[in-house]
């Protein structure tokens, strides 16, 4: 008996209103649900603006590589070059290929296809 009439004490809300206030509560989470899908879907920061950024970013890594490398050739080429540990076999290449010296004694056939450096 006594567990009844605590049950009857906690029996605030009626029935009517208990069912109302749950299909309000459904109808904002529908609405809720809504909005969030739709800012996923279609605004400017959704799911592919996001996979074109992360491609973007992939990309830029890449060339941060390829550039990195180049500059780290040039870092060997400045450092055969400098007075200190100057390589002559390499001075002698780069002045046959950029300045066209060739040896007295030397014949030099001009490919007409190749590019110039």
């Amino acid at each position: 008996m006594q567990n009844s009439s605590i049950i009857q004490k906690f029996k605030v809300i009626p029935s009517y209103f208990s069912r109302l206030l749950l299909k309000k509560i459904c109808i904002i989470l529908i609405f809720l649900n809504i909005y969030v899908i739709s800012n996923i879907l279609f605004s400017n920061n959704n799911i592919s603006s996001y996979y074109k950024i992360e491609q973007k970013i992939t990309l830029k890594k890449e060339k941060l590589h390829q550039i990195i490398s180049q500059n780290h050739e040039y870092e060997q080429e400045i450092s055969m070059l400098q007075t200190a540990n100057l390589d002559y076999d390499y001075l002698e290449e780069l002045a046959r290929k950029q300045l066209n010296y060739s040896y007295s004694d030397e014949k030099v056939i001009v490919n007409p296809r190749s590019e110039k450096i």
